[in-house]
């Protein structure tokens, strides 16, 4: 059945530390979150995420001196102001930043339900040479934070080109994948999605987009040279079939169901993405039509090798 979620992605754009009110500059920190979290707020969205770093100001991101002395100087203030607002407007946010914790700074993303709790937090499992010369901590593992409408699994920034995380997170097949990051990705954000399973929402420094895609890799929404932010709607509720063996019970079930469900084909993939709109999950009208998925079929696959 639908698994409606509404999504926000807000791409991270620099402010600066000048504009802070004399002998305040914590103040600036979060007079700007305050902004940039308005934007998107009226669409009163289920998820919120928010870029690498959100709540460095531009004229000391540069210098990791500078950079770990705010973090120290920030203290609790900002996060804790963010979980007031996730409590306020009873929505799930994902807050990256720069965090003093008992064994030293992290890189990390701390993710905020509807009451302002804590659902869990992940550390950036890869450094940057200069994260590691300024004395950052790694992260050791993969997190799956479960929220009232699924799971979310964050990563950030460099994290993207390591496949041993993409593989940890595809064997736990989030709901969706969170990038928060100052580059872009590229294709890995579309590689993430299809070997993940998982629809991905990155929020990326501008000029770059930020965008929502679907666990085939298409782009469902992105920010544009003119908007910063971004809402959309995606369905949870969903099966990725391969055409092999599949066409013939796709167009049954498409002439049989209609409107009840929705068939994405990104083209030259061989791959659709099957989403149900009516009472019946999106699995249970794949096994009555005996739809293998396509998780089960790469295993068989695999499996079918003699060697």
């Amino acid at each position: 059945m639908t698994r409606s979620v509404r999504l926000s992605v807000i791409g991270t754009e620099p402010f600066a530390l000048r504009d802070a009110p004399e002998g305040d500059p914590i103040a600036a920190v979060i007079a700007y979150l305050d902004r940039r979290l308005a934007e998107v707020l009226p669409d009163q969205p289920d998820l919120i995420v928010l870029g690498e770093l959100c709540d460095m100001p531009a004229d000391i991101a540069d210098d990791w001196v500078a950079a770990i002395a705010h973090t120290r100087e920030r203290g609790d203030r900002v996060r804790d102001h963010v979980a007031r607002l996730a409590k306020m407007h009873s929505v799930n946010i994902v807050y990256p930043s720069l965090l003093a914790l008992e064994d030293g700074i992290v890189n990390a993303a701390s993710v905020f339900d509807r009451e302002g709790d804590l659902a869990g937090r992940y550390v950036k499992n890869y450094l940057l040479e200069v994260e590691r010369e300024a004395g950052l901590v790694y992260g050791r593992s993969e997190e799956i934070i479960r929220l009232d409408f699924g799971t979310v699994a964050p990563v950030i920034c460099f994290d993207l080109n390591f496949a041993e995380l993409r593989a940890r997170y595809a064997a736990a097949r989030p709901d969706i994948i969170v990038f928060s990051s100052a580059f872009h990705g590229s294709f890995l954000q579309q590689l993430w999605a299809y070997e993940c399973g998982a629809f991905l929402l990155s929020a990326i420094k501008v000029p770059s987009p930020s965008r929502v895609l679907n666990p085939l890799g298409e782009v469902v929404a992105s920010t544009t040279n003119y908007t910063r932010s971004v809402t959309t709607t995606i369905n949870l509720d969903r099966v990725a079939v391969h055409f092999d063996h599949n066409v013939d019970a796709l167009r049954r079930i498409k002439a049989e169901r209609g409107a009840e469900v929705s068939i994405a084909d990104p083209g030259y993939l061989g791959s659709v993405l099957l989403s149900s709109n009516g009472e019946s999950t999106a699995r249970e009208i794949a096994a009555a039509y005996g739809l293998e998925t396509l998780t089960d079929y790469w295993r068989r696959s695999q499996e079918a090798r003699p060697f």
